[in-house]
This record gives structure tokens, C-alpha cells and sequence, in this order.
């Protein structure tokens, strides 16, 4: 016993010393990666698939991919908005088809796919770029609205594998992209489910790059997700910038081409824009309240939609003129204090636009804002 606690003892030594080799190693990979950029792999023989191809970055992916990869399948829910992405594909020589596929539906992804597969052939790549961003706070989300979310974000991605990581397997070739958000890697208010679903894809593909990895047939098949900060997709209504020259609302154009420099150098992960990953991991090793105050300083995000849910029951809100000016364009600040189980805390800034007043008919309040502080009831 005491001649096997030892060689134990030794194995454990020796793979220490054997760690801080590779550790040492593996800075000097990742700075040689920085210094020096891996040359962008050839797509020409791909057959690429996009989900919610139809508009925002979705689209600005396609078009570019058009003139580097051999074909593209489009998916959208929406195939008006899709075949206008093909036509303008088409009328540039690439070559792109169209089709009707709601995500969320398990059957509706597997069918669909089975299509593709007739009409395009290997699909080689896909990009899981679709999704949905409804902001409002947490308690302003309906059920609903929720499971959407959810349904959309993160389970449609296992329905995706299902139908193409098999082939993908079989013929020891394959890339999955994963669209994700800077929300995966920092929470931010009035995005509860949203950044909770972009967490959960994140360590879907961390786990499933794993389980690839320790695959006895060791399939070559590349996994990248991609971390954008707020783009101008419409889809956020109200962004919330305090220094918007260095971290501003994203050209759909940059975050796709983005988007398709880090698919193609193999990336494992990234942002956009390139520095806020790096910078994070870097952060993220502060105590969390030094991390806190870093990221009250930046102040980044989205302020809450109108015509959010406000549950069923009667839930009473503060409402009050502000005067403090805020950044943005054409833009007049209101306070809103919401209501928590602790009391009337937090107020958050609703911008509203200049051009479009805001009402009390809009608020779901009755009376009149004179610069007075008044509580009222809302539905």
C-alpha cells in the first residue's frame, strides 16, 4: 500500500510539472494568435445554413457568404423577408435558397432539414443566428413570452444538431456557429430571459466541444460562438450608451463580417467588437464588487420596451418628470421606479423620442405629469 501511495504521489507530481509546461505553452499560443492572426480557412466548397436569414445580422451574413461558399440555405419563419435576401443573393451571381422553418418546432426543423438535404446536399456549416430580444423587466415578461424565449434562443440549437450533426459526424467535416451576445457573458436589466438564454448557449457549445473532443472518433468539426454587443437590427429599441465613440450600437455589415472572420480563423470564441471578450476574461478575475463597479461605470444597455406585460394582479409604479440630461439623440429622460418585494427601489431611465410625446394612456396610468411625483395604479 505504501509503495502505491507513493507512485501515486509521483504520477500527480509528474503531471504538474507536465501542466505548467502546457500552460506556458498555451499563453505563447494565444499571444502568437494575437500578434500573428491564423490565416481565414477557404469556404468555397461549404454549403452554408443560416437561420433567420430574412433580416439583421442574419441577412448581412448571407450576403457576404454568398461570394465566398458554394451554396447557401436560408431559414426564416418569415420566407417573404427570405426570398428577398435570395433575390439579392441571386442577383449577384450567388446561389441561395429559401425556406419556411419555425425554429422552436422540433418536427417542423427535422422536415425542413430533410429537404435541404435533397435539394442542397452535406450541409457542412450551419449558423444559429436566429433569435428573439423582448425588453422589459423580469417581471413584465409574460409566461408566454418567456418560454419563446427559450424555445427560440437555446432549444432550437439541439433540434439543429440533431438534424445535421449526425452527417456532420459521419463525414468528419463540419463547423457550428453559434450567435450569442454580450449578454452571455454580463447580465443586464431588462434582459433577464434573453441573457439567460444566451448564457445557457454558451455552455452548450463549451459542452458540446467537450464532448466532441473526448469522441473516440475524434470528428473534425469546428465549434465558434460569437459574442456581439448591441447591433442595429431594431430589435433594441432603446440602447443605453454612456460612452457611445467607444462602445456604440454595431453596423449589422461589421458584426457579420465579424462574425465570419472569427468562423473562419476557427475561433472558439469571440465578440464584437474583437477587444470586449479579451477584456472581460480580464475582468472577470477582479472581486465581484470591483467587477460591479466597472460595469455601473460603462453603464451599457437597454432600456424597457412599451407595452410590456405587467402580470395579472395590480401592481402600483412611481412615475416622475426627471431633469438630468442623458445621452442619446432626440431623447427626454423619465424616472421610473419599479416595484419590488422589498419596496420602491431602483429607478430605472425610460428614454422617450421628442418626436412622439409621452402619454399617460401609454403608461396604462390616468392623470396628468406636471412635474410633480405621483403614485398611480397599473395593469
Amino acid at each position: 500500500m505504501l509503495l502505491i501511495a507513493i507512485y501515486s504521489l509521483f504520477i500527480v507530481l509528474a503531471d504538474l510539472v507536465s501542466l505548467q509546461f502546457k500552460l506556458v505553452f498555451s499563453i505563447f499560443q494565444v499571444i502568437l494568435r494575437i500578434v500573428f492572426p491564423p490565416k481565414e480557412k477557404s469556404l468555397k466548397n461549404e454549403n452554408i445554413l443560416i437561420t433567420g436569414a430574412g433580416h439583421g445580422i442574419g441577412r448581412e451574413l448571407a450576403l457576404q457568404l454568398a461570394g465566398l461558399c458554394n451554396q447557401l440555405a436560408l431559414w426564416d419563419i418569415d420566407i417573404d423577408k427570405c426570398e428577398e435576401t435570395a433575390k439579392a443573393i441571386r442577383a449577384k451571381g450567388g446561389k441561395a435558397e429559401c425556406y419556411k422553418c419555425d425554429i422552436s418546432d422540433r418536427t417542423s426543423v427535422l422536415e425542413t432539414a430533410s429537404k435541404v438535404r435533397r435539394e442542397v446536399g452535406f450541409i457542412g456549416m450551419i449558423i444559429n443566428n436566429a433569435g428573439v430580444v423582448p425588453i422589459h423587466p423580469v417581471l413584465d415578461h409574460n409566461p408566454q413570452e418567456i418560454k419563446r424565449v427559450f424555445e427560440i434562443n437555446v432549444i432550437s440549437h439541439f433540434w439543429m444538431l440533431e438534424a445535421f450533426l449526425p452527417a456532420m459526424i459521419a463525414n468528419n467535416h463540419g463547423h457550428i456557429c453559434a450567435i450569442g451576445s454580450m449578454t452571455a457573458l454580463v447580465g443586464s436589466s431588462n434582459l433577464v430571459p434573453y441573457s439567460a438564454s444566451k448564457f445557457a448557449v454558451r455552455g452548450l457549445m463549451q459542452a458540446l466541444e467537450e464532448e466532441l473532443q473526448e469522441d473516440a472518433r475524434k470528428p473534425k468539426i469546428h465549434l465558434t460562438t460569437v459574442h456581439p454587443f448591441i447591433v442595429n437590427t431594431g430589435q433594441v429599441q432603446r440602447p443605453r450608451l454612456r460612452f457611445p465613440r467607444l462602445l456604440g450600437v454595431l453596423k449589422s455589415e461589421y458584426a457579420a463580417k465579424e462574425i465570419i472572420k472569427a468562423i473562419r480563423r476557427n475561433e472558439h470564441e469571440a465578440s464584437v467588437p474583437g477587444w470586449l471578450l479579451p477584456l472581460h476574461n480580464i475582468v472577470r478575475s477582479l472581486p465581484m464588487e470591483t467587477f460591479g463597479l466597472l460595469k455601473g461605470f460603462m453603464d451599457s444597455g437597454a432600456e424597457a420596451h412599451e407595452g410590456a406585460w405587467h402580470g395579472d394582479a395590480l401592481r402600483p409604479i412611481i412615475l416622475r418628470q426627471h431633469s438630468t440630461p442623458v445621452l442619446g439623440i432626440n431623447q427626454s429622460p423619465v424616472l421610473r421606479h419599479t416595484h419590488h418585494k422589498n419596496g420602491f427601489h431602483r429607478p430605472q431611465m425610460l428614454h422617450v423620442t421628442r418626436q412622439r410625446q409621452i402619454s399617460i394612456s401609454d403608461l396604462g396610468l390616468h392623470g396628468l405629469l406636471n412635474g410633480k411625483e405621483l403614485t398611480q395604479t397599473a395593469k
